[in-house]
């Protein structure tokens, strides 16, 4: 992922480059959680797991 953010910038704006691949890493990470976290709660109903 590093490589693909940083391939065809320059090399003083590489920094940059690898700072918002980070970034998108981040967002899509609590992204997918919110959304995993949600079907998981629709799967049990709403309640508490083992009821």
């Amino acid at each position: 992922m590093w490589i693909a953010a940083a391939t065809g910038t320059a090399p003083h704006e590489q920094g940059v480059a690898n700072g918002m691949a980070s970034t998108a890493l981040d967002l899509g990470n609590a992204i997918g959680l919110a959304v995993f976290t949600v079907l998981a709660d629709i799967g049990t109903e709403g309640g508490p797991a083992g009821r």
